[in-house]
C-alpha cells in the first residue's frame, strides 16, 4: 500500500498510533546515488566479467568499459548515513462550496490536485502541475466572486511528501474514505503535468467521454486554430489514445482505495528531461519546454472545464457504457491466462461478466 507505513489503513495524525519500525518491512539495503564522476573512476578500475548480450541495454553514456563484476582485486568502500525518523509535512486544501439547490448536492465533491513536495528545485516534478491546478482554483475562485458557483464542491489541493511514498493524498483519503466513497464525484491529478505541447490523458473509463468531449472546445497550445481534440486525434492516428490509469502518482487512494473516479491530464512532447535530477530548475523548464506556459495554460483549461462539468451538470456526466464495455474488455484478457487456474476458468469469466453487465445496468 502507498502512504505512511506506520498507519496502514488510518490517517497520520500527531497522535496516531503507530506500528514499531521493527515490525515493518522497511528497506534493508542501503541504497545511495552518486555521480558520474565518481561512478567513472569505479568503473575504470573494475577488471571483472564482460556484460552477457541481454544485459548490453545497461551500457550507458560513460567513457569506460561497462562489466558486470569488478573483479577480485577491486574494493569500493562507501559510506551511507541514513537518519530515520518521524518528520511532518502537510498537505494545503481549498475547497469550494456547491451551491446545491440541495445539501446531498452540495456535498459531492470535485477534487484536483498535485502534489507539491520536489527532488531538489522541482520545475517540471511537480511544479509545472502545480501552477494548472493553481489556474484552474483562480478561474472557479473569479466565477465565484462574480455570483457563479457550481452545483457540486470543488476541491483544490496540494499534496505533501508524494515523492516519500505517496504519502500527503494517501493519509487524506484514509482520514475521509467513508466520505469520499459516497460522494467523490472526480479526482484530476496534475503531477508534472506540462511538458509540452502534446495532450494526453489517462482515466477510469466512466470520465474518457467527457475529456474527450472537454478536448474538443479547448484551443491546443501554439496552434489555436486547432482544437486539443485534433491534435490529439491526429497524433493518435484518427481519435485520441486515453490510456487505463495506474499508478505511480496521487491518484493512487482515490481510485484505488476510495473507489473515485479519476484522471490524469497532461501535455508532454518536448526534448530532454530533468527527471528527479538537480537540473530540473526554472531556466532549464524555459529551454527545454519553454518560457510561454501554452502547455500550462491549455492543461488549465483542459483542468477547468471537465471539473466545471462533473461539477454543475444537472446530471454528472458519466459515461456508464464505456465502462462496461472496458471493464468487459478487461475481463476477457484473462481467458487463457495464468491468473485463474484453468480448470473452471470459462465459468468464472461467464459469472465475472454477468456481474459487468449487471452493475452497469442498475449503475444506469
Amino acid at each position: 500500500y502507498q502512504g505512511d507505513p506506520l498507519t496502514p489503513g488510518i490517517p497520520a495524525t500527531k497522535d496516531a498510533k503507530r506500528l514499531d519500525p521493527k515490525d515493518v518491512s522497511l528497506p534493508k539495503i542501503p541504497a545511495q546515488p552518486i555521480g558520474y564522476g565518481a561512478a567513472t573512476e569505479i568503473f575504470r578500475r573494475m577488471k571483472g566479467e564482460k556484460l552477457p548480450e541481454d544485459l548490453k541495454a545497461w551500457v550507458g553514456g560513460i567513457r569506460a568499459d561497462y562489466l558486470l563484476t569488478g573483479g577480485p582485486e577491486l574494493k569500493v568502500r562507501l559510506k551511507v548515513e541514513q537518519k530515520r525518523e518521524l518528520v511532518r509535512t502537510a498537505n494545503v486544501i481549498a475547497t469550494l462550496r456547491g451551491r446545491g439547490p440541495e445539501q446531498a448536492e452540495i456535498d459531492r465533491e470535485v477534487i484536483i490536485g498535485c502534489h507539491h513536495d520536489p527532488w531538489n528545485c522541482g520545475a517540471a516534478d511537480p511544479t509545472c502541475g502545480t501552477i494548472a491546478m493553481l489556474a484552474a482554483a483562480k478561474a472557479f475562485a473569479e466565477q465565484a466572486r462574480a455570483g457563479t458557483r457550481p452545483v457540486r464542491s470543488v476541491t483544490f489541493a496540494a499534496w505533501g511528501a508524494e515523492e516519500h511514498g505517496i504519502i500527503g493524498s494517501s493519509e487524506w483519503v484514509e482520514k475521509h474514505r467513508e466520505r469520499l466513497a459516497k460522494n467523490g464525484v472526480a479526482y484530476f491529478n496534475l503531477d508534472m503535468a506540462s511538458m509540452g505541447p502534446n495532450f494526453g490523458s489517462a482515466a477510469s473509463p466512466e470520465l474518457k467521454t467527457v475529456i474527450e468531449e472537454v478536448a474538443k472546445v479547448v484551443p491546443q497550445a501554439r496552434d489555436a486554430a486547432k482544437t486539443v481534440y485534433e491534435d490529439w486525434a491526429a497524433r493518435s492516428g484518427g481519435e485520441p489514445s486515453l490510456g487505463d490509469l495506474g499508478g505511480g502518482s496521487d491518484q493512487v487512494a482515490f481510485l484505488m482505495h476510495a473507489g473515485v473516479p479519476s484522471a490524469s491530464l497532461s501535455g508532454g512532447g518536448s526534448k530532454g528531461n530533468s527527471y528527479h535530477s538537480a537540473y530540473d530548475t526554472l531556466p532549464w523548464y524555459w529551454k527545454t519546454v519553454g518560457d510561454d506556459y501554452e502547455p500550462a495554460l491549455m492543461v488549465s483549461r483542459m483542468t477547468t472545464v471537465a471539473a466545471a462539468r462533473l461539477a454543475d451538470a444537472a446530471a454528472i456526466p458519466y459515461d456508464l457504457a464505456r465502462v462496461r464495455a472496458e471493464f468487459a474488455k478487461h475481463v476477457e484478457g484473462f481467458r487463457g491466462s495464468k491468473v485463474w487456474p484453468a480448470e473452471g476458468q470459462a465459468a468464472a469469466i461467464e459469472e465475472l461478466l454477468q456481474v459487468v453487465r449487471t452493475t452497469a445496468t442498475e449503475a444506469a
